[in-house]
């Protein structure tokens, strides 16, 4: 059942960095179904308490990234403007949503700023090359086939774990102490 599950999941994500990349817009009902495949697959490593309780967390997370978007543009533009559609897709924040699901809180944040980094210097250097190209950031598949790439990796190695933060808190331990 996880090797159909883990199929299943990947196929989706894909579909939705396809659809992303080919016309900027993405089948609505990839979103649900990512969603409650994430969740059936990760039922299995951790309890329903624990991955309630992190995907919780995560939205808080997401929804405080929202909240600084907008107090951005706020400032930049003296005056209250709606990010999405203009600056940010739903596409993608349903994505960052489904996501939410996807890791612990502290593997999410590592996630969102790793993922976000990338992109920018990706797309910082393709703006650079060529001043006229089309300045669409195609998030939602990008963060796809990110995620395709780690879920991947913790199927076939175990590594990350997405659920474990004990390599990450150990870590920051020895740097500060």
């Amino acid at each position: 059942m996880t090797l159909l599950l883990t199929i299943l999941i990947l196929f989706d994500f894909l579909m939705i960095a396809y659809q992303d990349f080919k016309s900027k817009l993405v089948s609505w009902f990839l979103f649900p179904i990512a969603f409650i495949l994430l969740a059936l697959y990760n039922i299995s490593i951790v309890n329903l308490y624990t991955l309630l309780t992190f995907f919780l967390l995560n939205i808080i997370i997401i929804a405080f990234l929202i909240l600084v978007l907008i107090v951005y543009f706020f400032i930049k533009n003296k005056k209250f403007i709606n990010i999405f559609n203009e600056y940010i897709g739903l596409g993608d924040i349903l994505l960052f949503v489904i996501l939410g699901i996807a890791f612990s809180p502290m593997n999410f944040i590592i996630f969102m700023v790793l993922s976000l980094t990338i992109t920018l210097i990706i797309f910082a250097v393709r703006f650079f090359i060529n001043k006229n190209v089309n300045r669409y950031i195609p998030l939602a598949g990008l963060f796809s086939i990110y995620f395709s790439l780690i879920f991947t990796c913790n199927t076939i190695f175990n590594k990350p774990e997405m659920f474990n933060d004990n390599l990450i808190n150990n870590y920051i331990a020895k740097i500060i102490l």
